[in-house]
């Protein structure tokens, strides 16, 4: 029997050429795409960890300012000849007037119960920022009862880059009478004890922090 052969088929240089052009045009449009999904991603995280860096940074001023007023009021009380004694005699809602507050040195009743009574602060108060400029002292507020006006103890200090000064409130809690242990004290002293807080925020008004403390002192 005959055998046939068939011519063989070769594809022309110009539709390979052709073919290999397609196939890196399609790996380079996808390397393209990669590259800029990777892009996008790292600035999102880029994004992302400068704000979280803001944050960290808005919350570390924000407790500084309010460790700042913290230790001013420890600093008033520690001035003080003579116990400090609640002298607030309103309640601590928000009044169109501050009423005697005003014109005092602005020392608060504990309130045990948590309920609103005349004199005393509550903890829906300390977390009232709208409360607080009315209450509570700026940092650097010097009152002296009959040397100084309320309007320049009032004056304070200012720091500056902080969207609010920092403020303090004073509150009484009670007295422990007993012997000193303290050599050279007299018998007869009393330790007081205040409970202080401190407010302070960071550049903006919604990052803000209240810290307290307790302060004892004899007299």
């Amino acid at each position: 029997m005959a055998s046939i052969s068939l011519p063989a088929q070769r594809l022309s240089p110009q539709l390979a050429t052709a073919h290999q052009g397609g196939a890196a045009l399609a790996v380079a449009l996808i390397l393209l795409l990669a590259l800029t999904v990777l892009g996008v991603a790292a600035l999102g995280a880029n994004k992302l960890q400068t704000r979280l860096a803001f944050n960290a940074a808005e919350s570390t001023i924000a407790f500084q300012a309010s460790e700042t007023a913290l230790a001013a009021g420890e600093i008033w009380l520690a001035q003080q000849s003579e116990p400090p004694v609640p002298d607030c005699t309103q309640t601590s809602p928000l009044p169109t007037v501050p009423g005697s507050c005003a014109t005092s040195a602005r020392i608060w009743e504990k309130s045990n119960t948590g309920t609103v009574t005349t004199g005393t602060i509550t903890v829906d108060n300390l977390l009232n920022a709208a409360w607080w400029p009315i209450y509570a002292r700026k940092y650097g507020y010097n009152y002296v009862e009959g040397v100084t006006t309320s309007t320049t103890a009032e004056a304070g200090q200012v720091i500056p880059n902080l969207a609010t000064e920092p403020r303090y409130v004073i509150q009484y809690v009670g007295v422990a009478e007993g012997e000193s242990l303290d050599l050279g004290s007299p018998s007869t002293a009393k330790t007081y004890y205040y409970e202080i807080s401190g407010r302070g925020t960071g550049a903006l008004a919604e990052d803000n922090t209240v810290v307290q403390s307790i302060y004892a002192a004899r007299y």
